[in-house]
């Protein structure tokens, strides 16, 4: 039985994590994975795919290239809303020729079944545009999976996406991350049907066996791309505020590459502005990010919005307590008071408070780290998230043993 896996990669995305998670262990004879040539590699290609498992690389632009590109003439406006509205008109003419493009890819894998591995909803259009031309192709059996809250249609172009979210849901069965994604998809956009839910699992178990135990300086820690969405810029105000209370007591570690235009200068600007170079340290993604969860002892998340962080799976699995800001499924991952602190949203009295509390307490650090790993164990291990995609596949008649 052949898979073929269209996947929307990042740098540092979960995405790509659960692409890879996906094709090695669904136990599917052979896999293809399409991804856009111009995308990084790290998560996806280190250590080595199987034998079993196959890169492929689109070679067209996405809608997101086309608006990135536009988006530079921002400062030029005459030039800036030629090319917005021309982008806006050649929108679904593209769209149809993306699902043709790959059409004729799909066609020559000839697969037994396509998993549309999404970021958000509708996020990356050749991800939608890949179960389209699916339905063109007899048998395959087709599912959208989405990892990232949805978003509202813009009302210029509501009813096209309407009838394209109403296409979708005849064409695939959708799978989301959480709760808060499925209840959004219904809530936002023009769908039916509750999808299935699958939280993401991690298997960490080796973080636990060597965690490395707090010393004098309490190690915190953020992983995630460098941008506003993430928003890294508010965590900073948080731990200016708390090195007035206590000097030299902590230090954050934030792992990540730049998502959005010279953000991370912003970043770094703010911490030599405000002499904080001492409790901050960037570090360029990599696929060295076990080292960092054994060494560190909090993670933290502040992300405007999120679907469900795999991240913060990981970091329970490290015994890690963890403080998040409220987004999408951080609430089913974070109970305040018990594995962690669950913000609102630019709260920087509370950031800042439970900051604190960790570095004064910290037994406090054992105790919330050690039900962190019971709520993975409980809810969130690789085995538990294999077993729900396999039932799914099972129910649909696509069950692979």
């Amino acid at each position: 039985m052949t898979a073929l896996i269209v996947s929307e990669n990042y740098i540092a995305g979960g995405a790509d994590k659960m692409t890879k998670i996906l094709a090695e262990n669904l136990g599917f004879d052979n896999v293809y994975i399409l991804v856009n040539h111009d995308n990084d590699f790290k998560i996806l290609l280190n250590p080595e795919l199987p034998e079993n498992v196959t890169l492929l690389k689109y070679k067209i632009l996405t809608l997101a290239q086309i608006g990135a590109f536009v988006n530079r003439f921002k400062m030029y406006p005459l030039i800036y809303i030629t090319f917005k509205v021309l982008s806006i008109v050649m929108r679904y003419p593209y769209i149809v020729f993306t699902i043709f493009y790959l059409l004729l890819k799909i066609k020559q894998i000839n697969p037994d079944i396509l998993l549309s591995n999404n970021g958000g909803y509708p996020g990356g259009e050749i991800n939608r545009s890949a179960i389209i031309a699916g339905s063109f192709v007899r048998r395959i059996k087709m599912f959208h999976i989405v990892h990232n809250m949805p978003t509202k249609s813009p009302w210029l172009l509501r009813y096209f996406e309407n009838l394209y979210d109403s296409l979708l849901e005849k064409k695939a069965i959708f799978i989301v991350d959480s709760k808060a994604i499925s209840d959004r998809l219904l809530k936002m956009r023009n769908f039916k049907r509750k999808p299935y839910i699958v939280n993401p699992g991690v298997d960490c178990v080796n973080h636990v066996a060597e965690r490395i135990l707090v010393k004098d300086k309490v190690m915190f820690l953020n992983i995630a791309s460098l941008d506003d969405r993430k928003n890294q810029y508010f965590l900073l105000n948080g731990i200016l505020e708390a090195s007035k209370a206590f000097p030299n007591k902590f230090k954050f570690t934030f792992i990540g590459s730049e998502g959005e235009s010279n953000y991370k200068n912003k970043l770094i600007k703010y911490v030599l502005d405000n002499n904080l170079t001492q409790y901050v340290e960037f570090i360029d993604f990599s696929n060295s990010i076990d080292t960092y969860f054994k060494s560190h002892d909090i993670f933290v998340l502040t992300s405007k919005q999120e679907g469900f962080p795999l991240v913060n799976v990981m970091a329970m699995a490290s015994k890690m307590p963890i403080i998040s800001t409220r987004a999408g499924g951080t609430e089913d991952q974070v109970v305040s008071g018990k594995n962690g602190f669950l913000i609102e949203q630019n709260d920087l009295e509370s950031l800042v408070s439970s900051i604190k509390l960790y570095i004064t307490n910290k037994d406090l650090i054992y105790t919330h780290g050690n039900k962190s790993f019971y709520y993975y164990k409980s809810k969130y291990t690789f085995d538990k998230m294999i077993e729900q995609y396999r039932e799914i596949f099972e129910i649909n008649k696509f069950h692979k043993s």
